[in-house]
């Protein structure tokens, strides 16, 4: 089983410039920290399921399946921006639909999904 730090340490790896670090101790435990409410978001919600311990696999899917809503409700609030952005007279067609799709981002862990 991995610790609560070992996973931190691994979403922190590839957080940029590993600011995630700030916002969790040695042990792993959530701390207070400034300035990247991101970062504080994603140690509170892996923290959240190390709460809560069961077999490996299913932490990390529960971690993933919190990155993917968090990502989906990040997609929605940009499609709100965009839709105000495109409302403005002469830039309707500056955000178009195909910058979207080459963003998309989906997690996996080698799963099959129905």
């Amino acid at each position: 089983m991995f610790t609560r730090k070992q996973i931190l340490d691994a979403a922190n790896k590839y957080y940029p410039d590993s600011y995630m670090e700030n916002y969790f101790d040695n042990a792993g435990y959530q701390k207070q920290g400034y300035g990247d409410k991101l970062a504080d978001f994603i140690v509170s919600e892996i923290s959240e399921v190390c709460d809560d311990p069961s077999d490996i696999i299913t932490y990390l899917n529960d971690i993933r399946d919190k990155m993917e809503n968090a990502l989906d409700d990040i997609s929605l609030v940009l499609d709100g921006i965009k839709e105000l952005h495109n409302s403005i007279p002469g830039h309707e067609t500056c955000w178009d639909d195909e910058e979207d799709e080459e963003n998309d981002v989906t997690l996996s862990f080698g799963e099959e999904e129905d």
